[in-house]
């Protein structure tokens, strides 16, 4: 779909955030902040060293963000309503032995791969929440889709953590969307945008995902362009137990189109 092309230095000012008391959220100019999420924890922060002060949260994987006075760098993590995703463990593992696939629904256009990210030993993503800018209008850079978290539980259903391989760059995390009781996520779609020329892209736009179980689970926050992928899915046998994302780094005055890709890899499901 064409929509207007948006790359005028003087619509920068239209991604300004306002702090907002026990919402964390905050504007970083030259470095990250720890913002307080509702439960009085600290909420993951754009700068790695402080995310390192915080045990319960490792570092996050970013791009140098550009720096520019009249756009502020969006960085914080917003917690949902009801807190559920402001504040998060994340996996500190970067592979797993049991691995016995990968699935790639959309790599798209733009952007570098992040790290790959594994729920903990013997747990498998339940569900998912993503990170999404709204259509912002006729003169705005829209980004849509920006990240992409997995839940992660064990063989029970209890969920152990939640991970991401980058927080993206705008916009509010949807609350978690999860498999029934007795499900896990085996495979994913990913709504993507093809390139608009002189319009304006934005890449990534939506995710869906599949559950064991049956049936499918889909964030509130979808964005409003492009067409889906195919359905992609792990092997038999097993599910959902990692991720990393496609990002692309902000482009200051140029077009950004943020998460581009989404990778998905599979673990055995004993």
């Amino acid at each position: 779909m064409q929509h207007s092309f948006k790359k005028l230095q003087s619509l920068n000012s239209n991604r300004r955030w306002n702090r907002a008391f026990g919402y964390g959220v905050c504007l970083v100019v030259i470095a990250g902040c720890g913002a307080q999420a509702e439960d009085g924890e600290f909420a993951e922060s754009g700068d790695p060293a402080a995310n390192q002060e915080n045990p319960t949260v490792a570092p996050v994987v970013k791009n140098d963000p550009l720096n520019e006075p009249d756009r502020p760098v969006e960085t914080e993590e917003v917690a949902a309503p009801n807190g559920e995703l402001g504040v998060t463990s994340q996996a500190l593992q970067t592979w797993r032995t049991d691995q016995v696939g990968e699935i790639t629904p959309d790599s798209g256009s733009w952007g570098d791969w992040q790290q790959a990210v594994y729920c903990n030993n013997n747990t498998w993503a339940v569900g998912f929440a993503q990170r999404v800018e709204p259509h912002g209008g006729e003169h705005f850079d829209d980004t849509e889709l920006n990240s992409v978290r997995l839940v992660c539980a064990n063989k029970a259903g209890t969920e152990t953590e939640t991970i991401t391989s980058h927080a993206g760059w705008w916009g509010t995390w949807s609350n978690k969307s999860k498999c029934s009781s007795s499900g896990f996520v085996t495979g994913a779609r990913l709504k993507n945008e093809v390139p608009q020329g002189n319009g304006d892209d934005t890449g990534g736009n939506d995710t869906q995902m599949s559950c064991s179980a049956g049936g499918n689970i889909t964030a509130s926050n979808g964005g409003t362009f492009g067409s889906w992928s195919q359905w992609s899915t792990c092997p038999t046998g097993s599910a959902v137990c990692g991720l990393k994302i496609r990002l692309e780094a902000q482009q200051g005055d140029g077009d950004d189109t943020a998460m581009n890709g989404l990778t998905l890899y599979c673990c055995t499901k004993s």
